[in-house]
């Protein structure tokens, strides 16, 4: 099987809700975003304040549920590096902004971070996360309409744009655009929404 073909395999598992999917996913792609987030960290000061597993939870948390639900159209693990490394990158700068716009004392937070740091949890994906994982997938279909509903059910079992469209009427370009939409008003409403407007 090629190496192209199982990552199809593992997409699918995915949006089918194999939670050892999910587990597989994070083990193998987890260490890139960490290392892409202490590559952009070159000011020692942003070094001490932001940790490399709080961006790259934050990355998987706004990821799994929106690749459950079929919004990327990822045909092999290089789109998918770029595509998670970009998020990170998304939510780092927006950190970043927010402390400046904020005119924080970092060397004040810096305690705070330290304290904060002893809780994190490990890079090793555990029952926990992906239970949260699973949460937060819920709460997104949840919030969708029932069209959009539709959308997402038949992009989980692997159906392409213009087979949805031909099943819903309309374009498969205006489908696809109609569905990530949906996803990003209600990744705004969660506060997923460091990553508007991302594609692979």
């Amino acid at each position: 099987m090629s190496a192209a073909t199982q990552f199809q395999n593992l997409l699918h598992r995915l949006r089918q809700g194999d939670e050892q999917a999910a587990t597989e996913l994070i083990a193998s792609y987890e260490s890139v975003v960490r290392i892409a987030v202490r590559a952009r960290l070159r000011d020692p000061v942003y070094a001490r304040v932001f940790d490399s597993m709080d961006i790259c939870q934050s990355v998987m948390a706004s990821f799994f549920p929106r690749a459950a639900l079929g919004e990327f159209d990822l045909e092999e693990p290089q789109q998918l590096v770029g595509l998670l490394v970009k998020m990170a990158q998304h939510k780092l700068s927006n950190q970043v902004r927010r402390h400046r716009a904020q005119q924080r004392d970092l060397k004040r937070d810096i305690s705070a971070h330290d304290e904060r740091a002893a809780e994190l949890v490990g890079a090793t994906p555990t029952p926990s996360r992906i239970a949260m994982g699973r949460e937060l997938l819920q709460e997104v279909h949840g919030r969708l309409t029932l069209e959009e509903r539709q959308i997402a059910d038949l992009r989980q079992q692997g159906y392409l744009w213009d087979e949805i469209a031909r099943q819903l009427g309309g374009s498969p370009e205006a489908r696809r655009k109609q569905f990530q939409r949906a996803i990003q008003v209600i990744a705004t409403d969660l506060n997923l929404d460091d990553d508007a407007g991302l594609s692979p």
